[in-house]
């Protein structure tokens, strides 16, 4: 992996990452809310757990995550540590275009 996707990994492993409840917590966001759920009413915090397991807005990214890597799309511990499943995630990140201002386009090399 390049610099990028190197990067993008270790926020995303110590939660200090551009999602709003990372942001809230620096007082760069209004909200620690996820700006699509909250368009539905629901007032869920944009953690990195939420962004890559739950957030609807990315079902069709995350089946496509989960095709790729398999069952082991559920386990955030295993995206963030083998090499295999963090490839798929950096092209998961990439694909959900969540992060593109901070990291621009980061696929796998």
């Amino acid at each position: 992996m390049g610099k990028r996707q190197t990067s993008l990994i270790v926020q995303l492993r110590s939660g200090h990452i551009s999602l709003n409840l990372h942001l809230h917590r620096i007082h760069k966001s209004d909200t620690p809310h996820c700006p699509h759920c909250s368009l539905q009413g629901r007032r869920i915090p944009e953690s990195v757990k939420h962004f890559i397991l739950e957030c609807p807005a990315y079902n069709v990214e995350r089946f496509w995550l989960r095709g790729k890597v398999g069952r082991d799309a559920n386990s955030l511990k295993a995206l963030l540590a083998k090499e295999k499943m963090m490839k798929a995630l950096v092209a998961y990140v990439d694909r959900t275009k969540r992060l593109r201002n901070i990291f621009g386009d980061a696929p796998p090399n």
